[in-house]
């Protein structure tokens, strides 16, 4: 019975003995994020997400518990990203000083931080569904310009344009 309880408390993440402070953060989306999933800074699992909930505003607050003797970042900003291709999310503590290079990223952080309140700014990046959708249409759409590019060029004008080069092949032979 011992094994099995610890066992469900090593399973659960459960810290037992521990203070852990509880943070705030405040997205637009949290897309896949979800309570239970980690939270990263810089590569290592500190905490996790505790709840989540609908906020005024059109906001989504996710509540983060961090693990004692974890210092958060100074100016601290949540990025909730895709984890691995299976689905997984987690939650990556960042400092917005400086700020992030990604300017749809910089926006959403500037966004959630000018709203206050003493919570988190946070942003999420798109999940693999979204890019392999969008990468797919620029797919279709390098398709269609092919077959414009095709069109025009047809046989007749392919004649035409090797015509064109052997004529400037003669005027640079007899300028020579």
């Amino acid at each position: 019975l011992a094994l099995v309880v610890s066992g469900a408390l090593w399973l659960s993440g459960a810290h037992l003995g521990r203070s852990e402070a509880i943070y705030t953060a405040r997205f637009r989306t949290v897309g896949g994020l979800g309570v239970g999933s980690p939270v990263v800074l810089r590569g290592v699992r500190v905490g996790r997400v505790e709840g989540i909930r609908l906020a005024p505003g059109n906001w989504v607050e996710a509540d983060l518990k961090i693990y004692s003797g974890v210092t958060p970042p100074v100016r601290p900003a949540v990025i909730a990203a895709s984890a691995s291709l299976f689905g997984e999310w987690a939650a990556t503590l960042i400092s917005s000083e400086p700020p992030p290079v990604d300017p749809n990223i910089r926006q959403a952080l500037a966004e959630a931080e000018a709203v206050g309140g003493g919570k988190w700014p946070g942003a999420t990046l798109p999940d693999i569904g979204q890019l392999t959708a969008q990468a797919s249409r620029i797919a279709g759409d390098v398709g269609d310009i092919t077959a414009r590019i095709g069109q025009a060029f047809d046989s007749t004008a392919l004649q035409d344009l090797q015509r064109s080069v052997k004529d400037l092949a003669e005027i640079s032979r007899r300028m020579v």
